[in-house]
């Protein structure tokens, strides 16, 4: 892999070997050398919906100092090429880390208040698990409190038909059948709410 303009794979050439003799301030004029690399990948990675949760400057820092940790198991006989292709594999996985810990924020939870009306109104993404819970409690709020509660333990808290009927000192067979009832209206609610 080419590692860039010839300048740079000269100037990282050197700081290894600075590196390497143990010359001291090596690292931070590693890190120099190696930040505008590092900068322009995250950069080229990292979404604008990205940069909602990620800052450039906190990934290329974590990149940095992950690098760094990592010296001790370059190989002695790694150049520039080498060292630019580790980065930039580092450098790769940790913007798709930063993106990844904050999936969960992406969708229609996410708007940017900074939008005008008009623009907020429009889907921005995907819906979020935490837009399909808050949706589905607003519809389940609708039921009558006999079939909410049997939804709410079943679908929100994940207890089984058992235990349901166990806490609302009922029988396993009647949860089931509201659990049936409130699952039918609310699949009529939803097919009359999507003709609408």
């Amino acid at each position: 892999m080419d590692s860039g303009r010839p300048s740079e794979a000269v100037e990282l050439e050197g700081c290894l070997e600075s590196l390497r003799s143990g010359a001291p301030g090596a690292v931070e004029r590693l890190c120099a050398a190696l930040r505008p690399v590092v900068e322009a990948t995250v950069r080229r990675r990292l979404t604008p919906r990205g940069r909602r949760w990620a800052e450039v400057d906190d990934v290329v820092q974590g990149i940095l100092l992950e690098t760094v940790r990592q010296l001790d198991g370059l190989p002695a006989s790694a150049d520039a090429g080498e060292l630019l292709r580790r980065v930039r594999r580092t450098a790769n996985l940790r913007v798709k880390d930063a993106l990844r810990n904050h999936q969960d924020l992406v969708g229609e939870s996410a708007v940017d208040l900074a939008q005008t009306p008009a623009e907020r109104s429009r889907s921005t993404g995907p819906i979020t698990a935490e837009d399909r819970r808050r949706w589905l409690e607003e519809l389940v709020a609708r039921l009558p409190e006999k079939y909410a509660a049997v939804v709410r333990l079943c679908a929100f808290e994940q207890l089984t038909c058992v235990e349901v009927a166990a806490r609302l000192k009922l029988e396993p067979d009647t949860v089931r059948k509201r659990y049936e009832v409130a699952r039918q209206a609310l699949a009529r609610r939803l097919g009359s709410s999507e003709s609408v």
